[in-house]
């Protein structure tokens, strides 16, 4: 049974308008806008078929890859942010400060207890009582470990990563490294 064009627009919900260019494009008629309702069904769901594959696959922008990098995105972000304000607060350093200033306090106490017999051995040249003997090496190496933990109190050449740093790169997983804490908090 023919329909008119209002009726074949309802049916497949669209515009008349939108109809009258499909007609153009090869949607079947039975006269001057007349519309068979199933043979326009069929060729309007192949139309919307073809016009799917010329879009090629999924497209939908819900993908699970796209869920994955947008979650990847936002992790990322986050951890940003959180080094962001870490650095901030002060609370980062670069691992090679650290190995820099460690290295110099290992090498500051190596040659203090180097120095030791080199100092001790003339004051002890004439002792025969080793009581004594023990009481002034004890006495020098309490003052070069004094002397050595007030050194280390000195943390100046240990920085604080700076806004605009080079080479910081973020982590996806967080370790357990005891990152974060301040370097009082470690002394």
């Amino acid at each position: 049974m023919p329909v008119n064009v209002d009726a074949i627009a309802k049916a497949l919900n669209l515009s008349t308008r939108r109809v009258h260019q499909l007609k153009a494009e090869g949607l079947p008629t039975v006269g001057r806008g007349q519309y068979e309702l199933g043979p326009c069904m069929a060729w309007y769901i192949r139309y919307l078929q073809a016009a799917l594959e010329k879009r090629g696959p999924n497209v939908n922008p819900d993908t699970p890859d796209l869920l994955a990098e947008k979650t990847r995105l936002a992790r990322e972000q986050g951890d940003k942010l959180s080094i962001e304000n870490s650095i901030k607060r002060g609370e980062l350093v670069y691992v090679s400060d650290v190995i820099s200033a460690w290295a110099d306090h290992i090498s500051s106490c190596r040659a203090k207890l180097l120095g030791l017999p080199t100092k001790i051995a003339p004051q002890l040249v004439n002792q025969t009582n080793a009581n004594a003997i023990a009481g002034k090496l004890r006495d020098e190496i309490d003052t070069a470990l004094t002397e050595l933990s007030e050194s280390a109190d000195n943390y100046e050449h240990i920085g604080s990563i700076e806004e605009g740093d080079e080479g910081l790169e973020t982590a996806s997983e967080t370790d357990d490294f005891g990152m974060g804490r301040s370097l009082s908090e470690t002394v």
